[in-house]
C-alpha cells in the first residue's frame, strides 16, 4: 500500500511539475505561436488595405495636380498591383536613366473632368502621373 502512494504521488507531482511549465510547456509555446501567427495573418490584409489606401490618396492628388482640379473630383477607376522593372515606375522619359530595380508597387486608373489618368505609385509612395506608359 506504502509503494502505490509514493507512485500516485510522483505521478501527481510530474502532473503538477508539467501544468506549471515542465515538460509540457512546449506544448503551450506552440499553441501560442500559432495564435500570434494567426493575428499576424488577419494584421496582414488591414495593412495592405491602409497602404492602398494611402496609395489612392497619393494618386488621386497627383491627378488632381495634372489636370487642375480639387482632389475630390477625382475618381479612382482601377487599382492593380505591380511589380515595376525599375525606377521609373513604368513611366520612363526619354534622355532619364533609372535604376534597374524591382519595385512593387500600385496601378492606379483615376478620372476627372472628362479625362482618364494612368497613376504608378510605389510602396513608399512617390506617385507618377505616366503620359506615355512604358510598362
Amino acid at each position: 500500500m506504502r509503494r502505490l502512494s509514493v507512485v500516485a504521488l510522483g505521478c501527481l507531482t510530474w502532473a503538477a511539475v508539467a501544468a506549471c511549465g515542465g515538460a509540457a510547456d512546449t506544448g503551450a509555446a506552440d499553441a501560442a505561436a500559432r495564435v500570434k501567427g494567426g493575428f499576424e495573418s488577419l494584421a496582414a490584409p488591414a495593412q495592405a488595405l491602409s497602404t492602398q489606401t494611402a496609395a489612392t490618396g497619393a494618386a488621386r492628388a497627383e491627378a488632381a495636380k495634372a489636370l487642375g482640379v480639387p482632389a475630390d473630383q477625382v475618381s479612382v477607376e482601377t487599382v492593380e498591383p505591380v511589380q515595376w522593372r525599375d525606377a521609373s515606375l513604368g513611366c520612363a522619359e526619354p534622355g532619364k536613366v533609372f535604376a534597374p530595380a524591382i519595385t512593387p508597387g500600385l496601378r492606379i486608373v483615376v478620372s476627372a473632368a472628362g479625362q482618364r489618368r494612368e497613376v504608378h505609385v510605389d510602396g513608399g509612395g512617390r506617385a507618377v502621373v505616366c503620359q506615355n506608359p512604358t510598362q
